[in-house]
């Protein structure tokens, strides 16, 4: 059973600050923004959140090619769900909104790796997504992987 709203509010702010003492700004930010959009926000998450901001900005890329990693040492074991979620974070990192990085060759191996950790768990729909999304970036070369994972896919769901 989930918490009323104000207890809700409450939590998400404890585990921001937790997130924020462990320098984990991106969830730290996120929580604060749920809590801003319950209305509940105090005065704390109102001058938290350009701080948080900027310290997303400068930890964006390292933490991106951190998760990314993560997710390969997973895959290699096999361990699909776990790849996937850090594929999954890395992914929502480089495409938030204030997120200064611009690699897309990066983002659409996420895409691909994405792609691939779905299809390995036969998630055949969400693996055509990721690759469809890593088809829409500007990027030469790295579609190649990313088309024959699709069709992989289609033939799967066919």
């Amino acid at each position: 059973r989930a918490p009323h709203a104000p207890t809700r509010g409450r939590w998400l702010l404890r585990r921001a600050q937790a997130y924020e003492s462990l320098e984990r700004h991106y969830e730290a930010y996120k929580d604060m923004e749920k809590v801003q959009q319950m209305g509940s926000g105090s005065m704390m998450v109102t001058k938290s959140m350009p701080r948080l901001r900027r310290a997303c900005k400068s930890e964006n890329k390292g933490r991106i090619l951190a998760e990314k990693r993560r997710g390969n040492l997973h895959f290699k074991a096999k361990r699909y769900k776990e790849a996937s979620s850090c594929y999954e974070l890395a992914v929502e990192m480089s495409t938030f909104p204030f997120s200064n990085f611009t690699d897309t060759k990066t983002i659409a191996a996420l895409y691909t790796n994405l792609a691939l950790t779905r299809l390995s768990a036969n998630e055949l729909e969400a693996a055509v997504e990721a690759c469809t999304s890593a088809l829409k970036l500007p990027n030469e070369g790295a579609n190649a992987s990313a088309l024959r994972r699709r069709a992989m896919a289609y033939k799967g769901l066919n």
